[in-house]
């Protein structure tokens, strides 16, 4: 019993410092190497990819980088998890500015457009907290082009 106990033990200790690793708001290449070079399970992996989508990277995504990550231990998910998550930060911010834009036109069909743009953007990241700033005004920007273009909601 008390085997077990150490065991659990130092397997809390090594999970605890991989999350303390990557705590921050998002992940560095520094991170993942610290990470994966302490373990590089599958189940770590999985789990880093998982605070990946929701957290993000500070990297720009190229094959040299994804191949130091492969020799560290990252497997296809976790590859595959940062890559999308470098798109939807790039994606993410294309798209709310062509939203703004098109929300402060004087040209009615053009804030028309900009209402459209607005439920796919809210399709696409309303359910990420990265982009929770965004959405939030994006959200309440939606409220003003609807009624403007919807009169029977009595706004």
């Amino acid at each position: 019993m008390k085997k077990y106990l150490s065991l659990f033990f130092a397997v809390s200790v090594l999970v605890s410092s991989v999350f303390a690793t990557v705590a921050g708001d998002r992940f560095s290449l520094k991170d993942f190497k610290k990470a994966l070079k302490r373990d590089s399970s599958a189940a770590n992996n999985s789990q880093l990819a998982k605070e990946v989508v929701r957290k993000g990277v500070t990297f720009e995504y190229t094959r040299k980088r994804e191949k130091d990550l492969r020799n560290w231990g990252a497997n296809d998910e976790l590859i595959d998890a940062i890559y999308q998550s470098i798109v939807d930060e790039s994606d993410e911010e294309r798209w709310y500015r062509d939203f703004m834009k098109k929300y402060k036109s004087p040209e009615r069909d053009t804030r028309k457009a900009a209402m459209m743009r607005g439920r796919q953007y809210l399709g696409r990241f309303e359910m990420n907290s990265r982009f929770a700033g965004n959405v939030s005004k994006i959200k309440e920007e939606i409220k003003y082009l609807e009624c403007e273009f919807n009169p029977d909601l009595d706004c």
